[in-house]
């Protein structure tokens, strides 16, 4: 009984397919290995954008006004400025 058992279990147990399994870890490694690069060239890209992003910075620097009072600006605090949209629909101011 104990005989006949153990024969049954040791054929029903399924054997593991292991014909594609070195196959299909060099596609795993293949596929990370590309992965890798793809990531390395967007890398390198997002950089040379930055780069360039800074570079015209720097280079129109000279461009912008230099004396950040010489140009108009807006006071909040000033009580010469421009009155709200609520005091013009209001009527309060004259």
């Amino acid at each position: 009984m104990l005989e006949r058992d153990l024969e049954a279990l040791r054929n029903s147990v399924a054997v593991p397919a292991l014909e594609g399994l070195e196959a299909g870890i060099w596609q795993k490694i293949a596929a990370d290995q590309e992965a890798a690069r793809q990531r390395r060239i967007v890398l390198t890209c997002q950089a040379s954008v930055v780069a360039m992003v800074v570079v015209v910075g720097i280079a129109l620097s000279g461009v912008a006004p230099r004396d950040a009072s010489a140009s108009p600006g807006f006071d909040a605090f000033s009580l010469r400025g421009l009155p709200a949209p609520s005091t013009l629909l209001l009527g309060s101011h004259s």
